[in-house]
């Protein structure tokens, strides 16, 4: 089985806090997702903390409101991807994490050791959710003080480590 990491920004012109997240990571991506196909549904599933909540969305929508900026892909076991998807499953519909997006800001801009508005999975931000999945399924070392601060591009940083073999 197969998961691609994928990296986005918005379509529409007028973004401005896509702009914000570019402009702070210093990305031209603003947006992290899981990709994955479901042969039982015959679709590809985009998976993703975005809008107002955690979703799934069909290729086709997707790729009307993002443009794909880079993909990295994974191989999984069987069993990691059935329990991937029961675990995104029990996910999707959970709220977006604005204020936790806000203390990575926060934390960045006053060089503080922790984001001040981690809710401790309560809420999900893009970054956050991909880089679990990185961890929970794919198996990468990473701990929960990073992904509570992790933007786009740590979990760029660590694609590109993962598809280098490093």
């Amino acid at each position: 089985m197969r998961i691609r990491v994928g990296f986005s920004k918005p379509r529409s012109w007028f973004a401005p806090f896509a702009w914000a997240i570019q402009a702070v990571e210093g990305t031209p991506y603003s947006h992290v997702y899981v990709s994955s196909y479901s042969a039982m549904a015959s679709s590809e599933l985009i998976y993703q903390a975005s809008g107002t909540q955690v979703n799934f969305m069909g290729l086709r929508h997707f790729s009307r409101v993002a443009q794909v900026v880079k993909e990295f892909e994974f191989e999984i076991s069987e069993r990691q991807y059935r329990e991937y998807l029961a675990w995104a499953i029990r996910e999707a519909g959970a709220p977006y994490g604005v204020k936790a997006v806000l203390g990575i800001a926060v934390q960045r801009l006053f060089n503080l050791k922790k984001n001040p508005f981690s809710d401790r999975s309560k809420s999900w931000f893009c970054s956050e959710l991909v880089g679990v999945v990185l961890r929970d399924f794919v198996g990468v070392q990473i701990k929960d003080e990073e992904l509570e601060s992790a933007g786009p591009r740590k979990i760029f940083e660590i694609c590109e480590r993962l598809a280098q073999g490093k």
